[in-house]
């Protein structure tokens, strides 16, 4: 017999982390069994069809899920496990190029009525991208840090030099600035990829020099030349400097984005950050850390800050007054995001993202020999003296009529697709002797009935090995005997930070263009919380049966506590803020029924988003870094190195505990800042 691991939990970790290891172990030496609370896998990207009447077999989404162009790691797995999964010979496969849509732009919301006393009105700012060169996952760019920085440099010389929409209006010497950049990349050139060969004080002390000069040069020039209008009394001629043409960037909006970089640039040299690893700025918020290099509040107020805010869920218990983000974990998201791509800034799923991700990884892993223990909800992890994890207690849901490895959790359409329904498919399932009932809500680990079964699965008997690929949040219980011995459980179970989420899906009879989107990038983010993130999903209505609808909507974003129902709240929030989003939602206003409305707020310990505010990232802990020999550790919620919660950090860390088993040397992208 193989070593044989137990696998916690059935998110895209845990998954992932059962395909890289069954990828690098040709002689099959690895026995894996995932065990996974209720009926579906998936996690925070589970996705299901519902079964209930009148409802079309339509998709519904824990949240909106968009990979970006940067998500190496995943797009690298994936067309490995679509490969696999076409040589399986399913009816319902689908090719890789079908499965991911490119979205090659965003639209953000600035939602200040004026900047700097001038008028601008709430303003929606399309971002459009290069045309897409690439792939990603075939075609990485190198993401070292020096690398990254040139890149950074290169793009504060484009705005300088006077790219369409420069910030000349407000800086007439901008073209002086052309040797600014020559200085700084001589910096560059004397680290090497380990760190700073040559860290020359001197000429970093100049070179910073020179970028506050410029910076200060055009804050200044944006400040004074709206001080300058106030006197003359022009505010309004000054509009069009501060609103784009056709909603694109306006010329502030180039000089916020090129104070941004030169604030970057200066705060990672002055700080040695090329030297000493962005991760050395993670103490400090990101918005206190650009302040402390000279952004001015217009900046720092801008939606080019705040959409990293809204991107990674950062707000303290989802209250938009508290974000709160570390600086080097957002520093490197946005370097990553803006120079780490490959393709199409964003992907849509082509379908549920339980269709296009976790199905093929499902029929994969099975026809690999992993099985798959639905129904186990686990409640503890508990190390003996020997200070190797010797139990694991679950309690089981149901019990399964064919046996516990024997659930066939997917549902046939009509037209023969499998998916993923939104209950369990109770002609499988009985209650276990002494259970009286099934759970209301297989999905919440609190909804404990009289007689449910607990049984413990035990070090040598069961498994040799375990991997904890539950979401951190979940873990103050699940971990709490491994506490009581280890420091760094302590530590990391007091400073994990999560955030509940609200997601709303509405289906329109008016298309999107007719409610007035028309010619923009069908993304936002950046509106009002707690449905700050809009994306137009209408793709989605080819896969209902039929659909009586010509446009449908997601909605996402963290959210506050309160008693409110969530429906109800959504409601309100679609009365008072989808105006803003789709004017033409006031005046074609569309009766919402629970067929053209479906919302849900994400409260579950494992369903709540896992975020990095400042002072949290040191706590976490590496996959091998659990302080016992048979655990390992994977999830967007482990030191990883991206520490944000994504698809992407996820699946970084399956590497990483594939790595660790069976020694692969494949190159996992962006672990590091240094390659």
């Amino acid at each position: 017999m193989g070593t044989r691991i137990a696998i916690l939990g059935g998110g895209i970790s845990a998954l992932a982390a059962a395909y890289e290891i069954k990828r690098a172990d040709p002689a099959n030496v690895f026995d894996i069994t995932i065990y996974q609370m209720g009926w579906r896998l998936g996690g925070k990207c589970a996705s299901s069809r519902s079964l209930s009447e009148g409802m079309d077999f339509r998709n519904e989404e824990h949240g909106l899920h968009v990979l970006g162009g940067w998500y190496h790691n995943t797009f690298e797995m994936m067309r490995h496990v679509y490969a696999d999964w076409h040589r399986l010979g399913h009816s319902d496969t689908v090719t890789f190029p079908d499965a991911f849509l490119p979205l090659n732009g965003a639209v953000l919301f600035d939602r200040r009525r004026n900047i700097l006393g001038v008028p601008t009105g709430w303003r929606k700012i399309a971002v459009r991208f290069p045309p897409p060169r690439g792939e990603p996952g075939l075609d990485v760019p190198d993401l070292t840090l020096k690398v990254m920085g040139r890149r950074l440099l290169e793009w504060v010389r484009h705005i300088l030099r006077g790219s369409p929409g420069s910030p000349a209006p407000f800086m007439p010497q901008w073209k002086e600035s052309s040797g600014l950049t020559d200085a700084m990349e001589d910096v560059l050139d004397r680290f090497d990829a380990a760190g700073a060969a040559d860290w020359d004080e001197a000429l970093v002390e100049a070179v910073t020099g020179q970028i506050d000069t410029l910076q200060s040069t055009l804050t200044l020039g944006v400040e004074e030349t709206v001080k300058s209008a106030h006197d003359k009394g022009t505010l309004d001629a000054l509009t069009a400097s501060f609103v784009g043409p056709r909603g694109g960037l306006s010329a502030f909006d180039y000089a916020c984005l090129a104070i941004i970089g030169l604030v970057m640039a200066r705060g990672m040299l002055r700080d040695k950050l090329f030297a000493r690893g962005l991760d050395d700025a993670n103490d400090e918020e990101t918005m206190a850390w650009l302040k402390r290099h000279g952004a001015p509040r217009f900046v720092i107020e801008s939606p080019f800050v705040e959409l990293g805010y809204h991107y990674a869920f950062s707000y303290i218990d989802g209250d938009p007054k508290r974000p709160n983000m570390a600086a080097g974990t957002a520093l490197r998201g946005y370097l990553r995001m803006l120079f780490g791509q490959s393709g199409s800034f964003f992907y849509h799923f082509n379908g549920g993202i339980g269709d296009v991700l976790i199905k093929p990884l499902y029929d994969v892993l099975k026809a690999r020999g992993v099985k798959f223990e639905f129904f186990c909800d686990v409640r503890a992890v508990e190390a003996g003296a020997s200070r190797r994890i010797e139990t694991i207690r679950i309690r089981r849901q149901a019990k399964v009529v064919q046996g516990g490895d024997q659930y066939a959790p997917l549902f046939a359409l009509p037209d023969g697709t499998r998916v993923w329904p939104d209950r369990p498919l109770l002609s499988q399932l009985a209650l276990s002797p002494g259970q009286e009932r099934f759970p209301a809500d297989f999905e919440d680990p609190d909804d404990v009935g009289p007689g449910d079964p607990e049984e413990t699965l035990a070090y040598r008997r069961d498994f040799d090995l375990a991997i904890l690929a539950i979401p951190g949040t979940s873990l103050k219980t699940i971990c709490r005997s491994l506490a009581r011995t280890s420091r760094r459980w302590r530590a990391y179970l007091g400073n994990v930070w999560s955030s509940p989420t609200l997601s709303a899906q509405v289906w329109t009879r008016s298309s999107t263009d007719d409610l007035g989107w028309a010619n923009m990038p069908p993304i936002t983010t950046g509106h009002v919380l707690p449905l700050s993130t809009w994306c137009d999903m209408s793709h989605h209505l080819a896969f209902e049966t039929p659909s009586a609808f010509n446009a449908l909507h997601f909605l996402c974003g963290p959210h506050a506590p309160g008693r409110e129902d969530p429906r109800r709240q959504t409601e309100r929030w679609l009365t008072d803020h989808f105006g803003d989003v789709l004017p033409g939602w006031q005046t074609r206003r569309e009766n919402l029924t629970p067929r053209s409305l479906f919302v849900k707020l994400n409260t579950h310990p494992s369903d709540l988003y896992i975020f990095s505010p400042a002072g949290s990232v040191r706590h976490r802990m590496r996959c091998d870094e659990s302080d016992f020999p048979n655990l390992l550790l994977c999830g967007d919620w482990i030191r990883n190195g991206t520490d944000l919660g994504w698809v992407e950090g996820a699946v970084t860390a399956a590497r990483q505990c594939s790595r660790v088993l069976t020694y692969s040397p494949a190159r996992i992208y962006g672990e590091t800042d240094f390659g």
